[in-house]
């Protein structure tokens, strides 16, 4: 029988040990589902083990020599070195199960706030309108934070940052493109200009976990355009596609007007979503 016991005390420290490291292995490699289960067995086979040689060491007292073997039911049974192996592990299991849960429902794995960069204060995160691409589903535009600073008339200056889900495609390249609400008015008077611009020299690079950020630079076109309501587009084009994309936006109309979603479509660029960027009156 108490080999039968060992064996089973064994046979659970095994479980709780093994549990453990998959737990640890699944948090350091970011599998959410798979640390919430590993933590959770591991804390159930914690609390048996713990329990069980607890509950052994609070039963009758040890054989006594003095009484024919017999235990002493006055004197209760000490942990032994091997059993307090097992409680320790136990405890161990148990504590882990708890404080990765606590980790994920605090701060879940992933989480932008952890790895995304921020632009420089005071920063305002965007309103972003994403677009669903049959072709790209898994694309989208997951947050846009964005930093403008003014100086009256002048250009203004635009430091942004965000977060994409998913991964472009090996090949695409992911540019922005501006257009300005039309029911707006810049410092002047004049209405913005619904079509789209291209920021050429603007190739925008996630990293691998879709963030991305761009320095402060020179935003809205021209000085004046203080007070118009900007839209920030991604859109994806392809390697094949940019002298397209190039000729399609090198006219005089193109440079003053911008172009129509119509004209990048047929240069095979696939818009992802925008975010408002409003800009206040002189």
């Amino acid at each position: 029988m108490r080999d039968g016991g060992n064996s089973r005390r064994w046979l659970l420290v095994l479980a709780s040990l093994t549990s453990l490291v998959m737990g640890g292995v699944a948090v350091l490699i970011g599998l959410e589902a798979m640390s919430w289960v590993a933590s959770g067995v591991a804390a159930v086979f914690g609390v048996i083990t713990a329990s069980n040689e607890i509950a052994r060491a609070g039963g009758d007292g040890p054989s006594d020599a003095r009484t024919g073997g017999e235990s002493s039911p006055n004197r209760p049974r000490r942990l032994t070195g091997q059993a307090w192996t097992a409680v320790l592990v136990g405890a161990m299991a148990v504590v882990f199960g708890a404080a990765v849960a606590f980790r994920l429902i605090v701060n879940p794995v992933g989480s932008e706030t952890l790895t995304c960069p921020k632009p420089s204060d005071p920063i305002t995160q965007a309103k972003v309108t994403s677009a669903s691409t049959a072709a790209y589903p898994d694309l989208k535009i997951e947050s846009f934070v964005y930093n403008v600073t003014y100086n009256g008339t002048d250009f203004m200056h635009l430091e942004a940052t965000g977060r994409i889900t998913g991964k472009v495609p090996e090949d695409q390249l992911l540019y922005p493109f501006g257009s300005a609400d039309p029911r707006t008015r810049d410092a002047y008077g004049n209405a913005g200009v619904e079509g789209l611009f291209w920021g050429k020299d603007e190739l925008i690079v996630p990293d691998q976990n879709g963030c991305w950020s761009k320095p402060q630079r020179r935003f809205g076109g021209y000085a004046g355009a203080r007070g118009l309501t900007f839209y920030y587009h991604l859109g994806l084009v392809p390697h094949s596609q940019i002298s397209c994309l190039d000729k399609v936006l090198s006219t005089k109309d193109a440079e003053d007007n911008g172009v129509e979603a119509a004209d990048l479509t047929r240069c095979g660029v696939t818009l992802l979503g925008y975010a408002h960027i409003p800009t206040d009156p002189v």
